[in-house]
């Protein structure tokens, strides 16, 4: 063989190898089709995005409009057919903090702004509950924007933490209660766990975290960072299938050695660092989302300042690696705003920059491949929608085959409806589960599988 011979022989079976790389890749690690920016957002700077997860198609953003390179407006951007038109909402401020659409009332949002009242620089606590045509406050001068969270088994039942203490109402925000054993200090984030309504979490912006157990009778403090490495912000999550199983994401102004993702599977007695793949990121975490249908997918916005980093970074296996995750997004800028539709499998980003790029975009996520997954471990999801009315989702996974059998049972433990039961092949497993002929109320769900038994709680509201 020459030496021309020899060569084209070895470039021949690299390109082989690289395309059997890739195409593996495609089959085990779905990504999303290429981010694409959503027309009427242009010049649009996203503080945060949500979805109606029991409208979906229904999405809401709060920012800022750049007319000029010397003149803004803060907005509120409204659509109804998952991004392909917004319409902008009148509303009195300069900044806006988090939005969040109340579970199965379409109608109702919070949110907190800048200058809503006559002492600009101070946030005030709003609610609409006309779909963000009308705002009323509900508190007034806090240091900063709101943290909102709501029990997943009451829809009526909010907490707010309006940057210190935190408040619970249990008529959708029309009265409020302090809970007053909570410990003090400026709160930076509020989450309640998805799988038991008695579990929340406040953290402070301090590096602290508090946990209470018992729907907000008590709490336990307990910091996280030392004082040298107090972190200027933070974004909290709770794991859709885990109560104890928590996410933070952390900001230093300059010290390295604090930024990035910790995780702990304790409720926040411990911390582990998990920046295996963020070496070369900015100093902040933006944003922090985890996929309500995969406990184990999570999505990190960050800032970029060249092609050698990536805004939008993604794990599939709990934070233990990360990936570039922005393909079709600005080379430089930030991402301060994630929402993930689940049941459409659709990603919304939030795109800030020194451009015209700026703007709110889309993907849609691959699910073709699924059927080629095989787990590692038999699992059980916290179904999603919840609550929900009437249909929602069930997602199991199923490492052999063999008899599967998923059952709905009521308080009394009577058995309502069998969703599953049959012999199924090894895979993962998403089943809609329609529950219009059952009456409003708290359901439990149950998988087994050989000798696996796994039961799960879900809430019907009509």
């Amino acid at each position: 063989m020459n030496a021309w011979s020899l060569h084209s022989s070895i470039w021949l079976r690299t390109v082989i190898i690289l395309l059997a790389v890739h195409l593996s890749c495609s089959l085990c690690c779905p990504q999303p089709n290429p981010w694409r920016i959503l027309h009427g957002t242009q010049s649009f700077d996203p503080g945060d995005i949500d979805v109606d997860h029991a409208h979906p198609d229904i999405v809401y953003s709060t920012g800022l409009f750049f007319r000029s390179a010397f003149t803004s407006s803060a907005a509120l951007l409204r659509s109804a057919d998952r991004g392909a038109h917004w319409d902008s909402l009148d509303i009195c401020g300069s900044v806006f903090g988090p939005i969040r659409v109340a579970p199965q009332h379409s109608q109702v949002l919070f949110t907190s702004v800048d200058g809503f009242t006559i002492r600009p620089g101070d946030y005030a606590t709003i609610r609409s509950t006309d779909g963000g045509q009308t705002w009323s406050e509900l508190f007034g001068w806090s240091s900063g924007p709101s943290a909102i969270g709501f029990d997943p088994s009451d829809p009526n039942t909010v907490y707010i933490s309006p940057g210190r203490g935190v408040y619970r109402s249990t008529d959708l925000g029309a009265s409020w209660s302090p809970l007053d054993s909570v410990p003090d200090g400026l709160t930076a984030d509020l989450a309640v766990a998805a799988t038991n309504e008695s579990v929340t979490y406040v953290v402070y912006l301090n590096g602290a975290i508090a946990r209470c157990t018992d729907a907000g009778d008590s709490w336990q403090y307990h910091t996280i960072q030392p004082a040298s490495g107090i972190p200027y912000a933070v974004h909290l999550c709770v794991s859709p299938a885990a109560a104890n199983v928590l996410y933070l994401g952390v900001c230093t102004t300059s010290d390295t050695n604090f930024y990035g993702v910790y995780k702990s599977t304790d409720g926040g007695l411990s911390w582990e660092r998990k920046n295996n793949g963020l070496e070369g990121m900015n100093l902040c975490v933006n944003a922090l989302k985890i996929n309500p249908k995969n406990p184990e997918e999570l999505i990190l916005g960050t800032g970029t300042l060249s092609s050698q980093q990536s805004m939008l970074l993604h794990s599939t296996d709990g934070g233990d690696s990360w990936t570039p995750f922005g393909d079709g997004l600005p080379v430089v800028g930030s991402v301060h705003a994630i929402a993930i539709d689940a049941l459409n499998n659709r990603m919304y980003v939030g795109v800030m920059t020194s451009t015209d790029s700026s703007g709110i975009y889309a993907a849609d996520l691959v699910t073709e491949v699924t059927e080629r997954t095989f787990p590692e471990r038999l699992l059980l999801s916290q179904n999603y929608p919840n609550p929900f009315n009437p249909s929602t989702t069930i997602h199991f996974e199923l490492p052999h085959a063999g008899q599967a059998r998923l059952t709905l049972f009521n308080l009394l433990g009577q058995p309502v409806m069998v969703v599953v039961d049959e012999k199924k092949p090894a895979g993962v497993y998403d089943v809609k589960v329609n529950a219009g002929k059952l009456s409003s109320g708290v359901y439990f769900y149950r998988l087994t599988a050989g000798e696996f038994v796994q039961t799960r709680r879900m809430v019907l509201m009509k």
